[in-house]
């Protein structure tokens, strides 16, 4: 006979595996980061500043920098 304890404690236990299944199936991070070379015509040197926190340029495609 189940008390009301001991059906809490199962359903712990099985909220428990669950989340650990989700979290086995999320997908991986890429395991090399991207490297994107910027060389101006000309210039001898190069900074590039509004690349976002995630190494991505912004959807319009630009990068905000300076070149000298």
């Amino acid at each position: 006979m189940n008390t009301t304890l001991e059906k809490m404690w199962r359903l712990g236990i099985l909220s428990v595996v669950a989340f650990q299944l989700l979290l086995g199936f999320s997908p991986a991070a890429p395991n090399e980061p991207s490297f994107t070379t910027i060389d101006f015509p000309g210039a001898t040197f190069t900074v590039a500043f509004a690349i976002n926190p995630a190494g991505k340029i912004n959807p319009a495609g630009q990068i905000v920098g300076l070149y000298f």
